[in-house]
């Protein structure tokens, strides 16, 4: 009897860190939104210039561009964070380096043509950036 409550234990425990560690149904809304071309916009409603364009396309793949480069991408969005992963860090993320190819911004806002968030830098450098929908 003692062995058959303990095999119980461990099942629901599996359970619960397994459902746990998936996607939330707002991680995968998210993801649904953010498909399209975003343009980072400073307070004066310019673009950025330092910042690249970000196109997330299906299948969580994409790329970014600035200055005319093309640095393919994967994404995700898991948490409320989205994370966007290089094979090679480019020149232009500040704070990388070829060990470390993930960008990561913690979401605070998102809507139809609108998206704001922190983007968190392996130096331990923060910035709130906001992006429009082209």
């Amino acid at each position: 009897m003692k062995h058959k409550s303990t095999i119980l234990i461990l099942l629901v425990i599996t359970g619960f860190i397994l459902t746990g560690c998936g996607k939330s149904d707002e991680d995968l809304a998210m993801e649904e939104d953010l498909i399209g071309h975003w343009i980072a916009f400073d307070s004066n409603g310019d673009q950025e210039q330092n910042i690249p364009e970000y196109f997330f396309e299906e299948d969580n793949e994409g790329y970014t561009s600035l200055n005319g480069s093309h640095e393919d991408m994967n994404w995700e969005v898991k948490g409320g964070q989205l994370k966007v992963y290089y094979d090679e860090a480019p020149p232009y993320i500040i704070g990388y380096d070829k060990y470390n190819s993930r960008s990561l911004f913690q979401i605070h806002e998102l809507e139809d043509d609108y998206l704001h968030v922190t983007q968190f830098y392996n130096d331990g450098f923060q910035a709130d950036l906001e992006f429009t929908r082209q």
